[in-house]
């Protein structure tokens, strides 16, 4: 951007130059885009538990979800070794490997204790046969106690090895901090209810942000309330801890019984904590068990919902249920939502003065954001030049400080084209945003776009 040109950074209507593109906004086709948008279960609280995954046949994916491009991958450590030291990743990759070429990505969380009848540990037995320590839970899940230092030697490796596997993998979106808690929720509610410390909560952050330095973390709410036990201030240092890291923040426990109770109408009962992440971090929230009769009595049509994710500047979302339940009962809410979900990018017009070779003119953009949240990713401005044989000239490639376009806000980026290099002669005019070859679309006509995902804004001389 060249600030010499500020001219340019408020386009209007009435300005000399301006193409108004209002008229070809397209806000009801779904858009698929990177970082953001709806997931749904796969293996849902470990490999033994089929639910959600028999709504899916391997090889397939309910392309009748628009907006969703993102498997929820949650495994108990048990999954992935069994036996010391000896780790089997080959369920793993076949997933990756299956829906990863249908271009899906994926969302992990590996899990400690589960508490329920499918999977009575997630531990694996032989890091309590080392003398790790144990809780009896409701007379038969063997919860581990997180502190305990066998276990945690036996833990910080077995995470290691799982950021061996994944870290840095693109298909990979992100990883949860699943090694303390029930279901990997950062709680202990369903187990032994003990408080644990500080410093124990710490410990299982940190050995997340060691494995996984390329990956984005995202730690549950429940992790960071669980210490509201000692004083609010600590929790919100912890917070501040995990955003200094660059982690994320999730709820898995939108519309729950006591929450819906109890809370306001959106049912979050964290939001200074989620207005502290999201100014930084991506958001994350996920619906309870859809299909539970009680759920569907609190679902209020999916308003509750929608104030939820709108009020917390949600990202991403999840719900625990069918694929094709949801899609039968609540397929108008899932579209209405996945565009709103994390940025949502509208080209309302731009300004392009006269182009003499040689120069280097400055184009201006105006963008309307009328997602959720701003983007947390920074994409690549193009622009190019296409002549009548197709011959094509990139006068534009940098950032397109996207990152800035705030929710429900308007920016106005300028840009410089390098005419230096180009022939006089008639060209297209080829605009888009990019992550890397992927490209970040807008509500924008589709009869604007090229294969290759940039948009045809005009036909210019360039003198």
């Amino acid at each position: 951007m060249d600030s010499r040109h500020k001219f340019l950074l408020q386009p209007d209507d009435n300005r000399p130059f301006y193409r108004d593109l209002r008229s070809k906004a397209d806000d009801r086709t779904v858009l698929t885009n990177p970082h953001k948008g709806w997931y749904i279960h796969y293996i849902d609280n470990g490999v033994v538990r089929e639910s959600y995954r028999d709504d899916i046949p391997e090889g397939t994916f309910p392309d009748y979800l628009p907006g969703t491009k993102f498997l929820y991958l949650r495994f108990d450590w048990i999954d992935l070794e069994k036996e010391d030291g000896v780790f089997d990743w080959s369920y793993l990759d076949h997933i990756m490997d299956t829906f990863g070429a249908k271009g899906y990505k994926f969302m992990f969380r590996f899990c400690t204790y589960e508490g329920f009848e499918e999977c009575l540990r997630s531990t694996p037995q032989f890091v309590f046969d080392k003398g790790a320590k144990f809780n009896v839970c409701k007379e038969h899940f063997i919860e581990p106690v997180y502190d305990d230092p066998i276990f945690m030697h036996y833990a910080e490796r077995f995470i290691k090895a799982c950021g061996e596997k994944l870290d840095g993998d693109p298909r990979v979106e992100s990883v949860d901090i699943g090694t303390f808690g029930t279901f990997g929720e950062g709680h202990t509610y369903g187990g032994s209810e003990k408080i644990y410390s500080f410093e124990t909560l710490k410990w299982h952050l940190d050995i997340h942000a060691k494995a996984f330095p390329h990956t984005r973390l995202v730690v549950n709410d429940d992790l960071l309330t669980h210490l509201y036990s000692y004083s609010k201030e600590q929790c919100l240092w912890l917070a501040d801890y995990c955003i200094s890291l660059g982690m994320s923040i999730r709820d898995d426990s939108i519309n729950v019984p006591w929450f819906s109770q109890s809370m306001g109408y959106d049912t979050l009962r964290c939001g200074e904590l989620f207005n502290r992440f999201k100014e930084h971090t991506p958001v994350d929230l996920e619906f309870e068990h859809y299909e539970l009769n009680d759920a569907r009595s609190r679902f209020c049509n999916g308003y509750r919902h929608i104030e939820a994710l709108k009020g917390a500047g949600a990202t991403y979302a999840g719900f625990h249920g069918h694929a094709s339940v949801w899609n039968a009962e609540q397929r108008d809410l899932h579209e209405y939502l996945a565009n709103r979900l994390g940025y949502w990018y509208f080209l309302d017009g731009y300004i392009l003065p006269p182009l003499l070779a040689g120069t280097r003119p400055i184009m201006g953009l105006r963008v309307t954001n009328k997602g959720f949240s701003r983007a947390y990713d920074s994409f690549e401005c193009r622009i190019v030049l296409e002549d009548k044989d197709g011959k094509r000239y990139t006068v534009c490639r940098q950032p397109a400080g996207n990152e800035t376009w705030l929710s429900n806000q308007t920016a106005t980026p300028a840009y410089t084209l390098d005419l230096t290099q180009i022939p006089a002669g008639n060209y297209r005019v080829l605009f888009g945003l990019f992550e890397e070859q992927t490209p970040v679309l807008f509500a924008l006509s589709d009869e604007l776009l090229t294969h290759d995902g940039y948009y045809t804004l005009e036909t210019v001389a360039v003198e």
